[in-house]
C-alpha cells in the first residue's frame, strides 16, 4: 500500500497515511513515481517502524515498559497525596489483627479501595501510551497493544511475588494477581475508544 501524496509505502492493514491523511492505494503509477514527492513532514524512524514487523513489535514492547513506568509514577503520586495518606492510615487502623507488618486486611472494602487506586493510576498512562500506539500503528494499534500489555505484565512482579509470600493474605494475593490484568485491560480499552473516536471524526469530516 502506498500514499499517493508522499509516496510512502505501508504494510498491508494500513488504510490512511498518518502524515498526509490520504487514503492509501495498492500501487503507484509510473507517472506518480516520476513526480517529485510533495513536501510533507515525515519522521523516518516512524516509517521504519511501520515497515518492519520486528521493529513494530519491539516498539510495542517498549511502550509497555513506558506504560509500567508512568503507571508506577501515577500510583505513587496517588498514595503520597494527602488523600492517599489518609487512606493508608485508615487501612493501618482497620488492620489491627495482623501479626506481621506485611499482613493486609482481606475485607471486601479494603480490597475494593486497592482496586480503585490501581485503576485510577492507569488512566492517564493509558491515554498517553494509547495515543502513541495509534500514532504509530493507526488501525492496527489494538493488535500491537497486546505486546505492550505483555511486557507490562512481565515487569509487574506482583503476579508471582505475592502469590508465594506467606505474609500476604489470600484476598490481597487475588488483588495482586487481578489488578495488573485489569490495568492491562484499561490500556486496551483506551486504545479501542481512541480508535472509535478517530473513526467518528473521519466520518464527520466526510459529511
Amino acid at each position: 500500500m502506498f500514499c499517493p501524496v508522499c509516496k510512502t509505502e505501508y504494510r498491508d492493514g494500513f488504510t490512511v497515511c498518518s502524515d498526509c491523511h490520504a487514503q492509501l492505494i495498492p500501487e503507484l503509477s509510473q507517472k506518480a513515481l516520476a513526480e517529485p514527492r510533495e513536501n510533507v513532514p515525515m519522521n523516518g524512524l516512524i516509517t521504519s517502524i511501520r515497515k518492519n514487523k520486528s521493529r513494530s513489535w519491539f516498539f510495542a514492547l517498549s511502550v509497555g515498559i513506558l506504560f509500567r513506568f508512568l503507571y508506577a509514577l501515577a500510583k505513587n503520586g496517588i498514595w503520597n497525596s494527602s488523600a492517599g495518606r489518609k487512606l493508608a492510615n485508615l487501612i493501618a487502623k482497620i488492620d489491627t489483627s495482623s501479626s506481621s507488618e506485611f499482613q493486609i486486611d482481606t475485607s471486601s472494602g479494603l480490597l475494593m479501595l486497592n482496586f480503585i487506586a490501581e485503576l485510577s493510576s492507569a488512566v492517564i498512562p493509558a491515554l498517553i501510551c494509547g495515543a502513541l500506539l495509534i500514532r504509530i500503528f493507526q488501525e492496527k494499534a489494538s493488535l500491537f497493544t497486546i505486546g505492550a500489555i505483555a511486557s507490562f505484565l512481565v515487569l509487574d512482579s506482583r503476579l508471582w511475588r505475592y502469590w508465594n509470600d506467606p505474609n500476604v493474605s489470600p484476598g490481597f494475593k487475588i488483588v495482586g494477581f487481578a489488578a495488573p490484568l485489569l490495568v492491562g485491560l484499561v490500556l486496551e480499552s483506551t486504545v479501542w475508544l481512541l480508535l472509535k473516536k478517530q473513526d467518528r471524526a473521519k466520518t464527520f469530516n466526510k459529511i
